[in-house]
């Protein structure tokens, strides 16, 4: 199995497990708190909160994309850059 076929199949069994788990975390949370904390200066929160905008699928076209946008930015912020990259 080549590289990029190993890391397809990798990233295929992972995102999941973290889109998952950051929906997890704020499960609890209202959609308003969670769209505020996904804009917000803490980048782990921000992370979260994000992650559970997008695990709910309760949104689309540009109000998902911004929630993809302010997610890599948290990601750039904590320089985790392949992971703001893969949300840009």
């Amino acid at each position: 199995m080549d590289i990029s076929r190993q890391s397809t199949r990798f990233l295929s069994m992972i995102v999941p497990a973290i889109l998952l788990s950051g929906s997890a975390v704020l499960r609890g949370q209202t959609r308003d708190e969670n769209w505020k904390r996904c804009g917000g200066n803490d980048p782990d929160r921000a992370i979260e909160a994000c992650s559970a905008l997008i695990q709910s699928g309760q949104d689309t076209g540009i109000n998902l994309a911004a929630v993809f946008y302010d997610r890599a930015l948290a990601y750039a912020h904590k320089g985790d850059y392949d992971l703001a990259i893969q949300d840009l």
